[in-house]
C-alpha cells in the first residue's frame, strides 16, 4: 500500500459512513411513511398481522446499518490515531500541518494552499516531500 493509499483510508471511511447515514435516513423516511416510525423509536410494537413482515424488515435493516455505522466509526477513530502518530513522527511542522489538512481534514490541495498561504504548485511540492517523510516515519 502506498503512503497516499494509507492516508486516504481515513477519508474513504468517512465517505462510507456518510453513505450509510444517507441510507439510514432513507429507510427511516420509508418507515415514517409506512407507519413504522413508532416501531423504530420504541414507542410501539410491530403489528401482529400478516403485514408486519415489511415493518420488521425495515427495522432490522435500520438496526443493521446502525451497527455498521458504529463499526466504521470505531475503525475511523483507530485509523485517525494511527495516522496522527505517523504524522507526528514527521520532523517538519509545515509538512505535518499540510498532511493534517490534506488527509485528516479532507482539504483539497487548493484549500491547503490558501490556508497555508502557499501557491498550489509549492503545496504540491511540499506534499511530495511530506509523503517521503511519512514513509520514512512509518518504516522506522
Amino acid at each position: 500500500m502506498t503512503q497516499k493509499e494509507y492516508l486516504n483510508q481515513y477519508r474513504a471511511i468517512d465517505k462510507e459512513i456518510d453513505a450509510l447515514l444517507d441510507e439510514q435516513k432513507r429507510l427511516r423516511s420509508i418507515a415514517e411513511k409506512s407507519g413504522a416510525s413508532s416501531i423504530i423509536d420504541g414507542t410501539a410494537k410491530s403489528p401482529k398481522n400478516d403485514n408486519s413482515a415489511p415493518f420488521e424488515r425495515i427495522v432490522d435493516k435500520i438496526i443493521e446499518i446502525e451497527n455498521e455505522i458504529n463499526q466504521k466509526i470505531d475503525l475511523k477513530l483507530n485509523l485517525q490515531k494511527e495516522i496522527n502518530a505517523s504524522i507526528e513522527r514527521v520532523d517538519d511542522d509545515t509538512l505535518r500541518t499540510l498532511l493534517r489538512y490534506r488527509y485528516l481534514c479532507g482539504m483539497t490541495f487548493e484549500q491547503v494552499a490558501v490556508r497555508m498561504n502557499y501557491s498550489y504548485m509549492h503545496t504540491c511540492r511540499l506534499h511530495g516531500r511530506a509523503l517521503a517523510k511519512i514513509e520514512g516515519a512509518r518504516n522506522d
